[in-house]
């Protein structure tokens, strides 16, 4: 695995660093960018800041949002990943109504996968302005999981399909991911791990230590792009990762 590390004091600095990325991505052409976005406890606290820190800032309105995945849950649901956004980022900006494409969490039984992978290839595969996977973030489970693949998925990094049905393994809950043709075909990949929990599977990764082959977040590696491990100094822990 290839990737670039960056770590930092804390929450705040993290966000920042991402913000001016964004707006980099944002600044290299006219063209509408796209952002797979992430569940969890730290992209919640980025998109937390970015909201409250770039709401002026960014170009919201050129930013198109998808998810990387999603829980089988209504959009209202307090585990929906969707809802984690929304109040901590859309209902905040006001910028972006029309450029939002959620999952539908209540349609996993009908053909959500189909559908969401249609739409995918509809607004950005096979749409000539934008036909590229600008931007994926992920977190990382202290199992090593990325999106909603899970160490028993592994397989999906080599799927032909853009999305796929998972679940969760403590609860057996439904899940809808992104696979490793999105992942590992963007144009940047950021994987984010926050806290002192989350050390010790960075360091297992990072460093190829025992087990790391059957860890998810190990096949993380763009083709094309950039891979970035954001951490802050907690994740980094003291495994001389720097």
């Amino acid at each position: 695995m290839s990737c670039k590390i960056k770590t930092f004091e804390d929450i705040s600095a993290l966000s920042e660093w991402f913000a001016d990325t964004i707006i980099t991505v944002l600044n290299e052409d006219d063209k509408p960018k796209n952002l797979f976005l992430s569940g969890g406890s730290t992209p919640k606290a980025i998109l937390n800041y970015l909201a409250h820190n770039y709401k002026d800032k960014i170009e919201w309105e050129r930013i198109k949002f998808f998810w990387g995945d999603e829980r089988g849950v209504p959009a209202d649901h307090p585990e929906s990943n969707y809802l984690m956004v929304k109040t901590n980022l859309f209902d905040v900006v006001k910028k972006t109504k029309k450029n939002v494409f959620p999952v539908k969490g209540t349609q996993f039984g009908n053909g959500e996968c189909k559908r969401y992978s249609g739409l995918i290839n509809k607004e950005i595969l096979n749409n000539p302005v934008n036909n590229n996977i600008d931007i994926v973030m992920l977190g990382v489970g202290e199992d090593g999981h990325v999106a909603s693949i899970f160490p028993a998925d592994i397989k999906l990094f080599d799927s032909t399909s853009l999305t796929a049905q998972t679940r969760f393994p403590k609860t057996n809950q439904h899940r809808l991911t992104i696979t490793g043709k999105i992942i590992n075909n963007a144009k940047k990949v950021f994987v984010f791990a926050t806290g002192i929990n989350k050390a010790n599977i960075v360091d297992i990764i990072i460093n190829k230590k025992e087990g790391w082959e059957k860890l998810p977040a190990s096949y993380v590696n763009p083709v094309n792009g950039e891979l970035f491990w954001v951490l802050d100094k907690n994740a980094a822990g003291e495994k001389n990762i720097s």
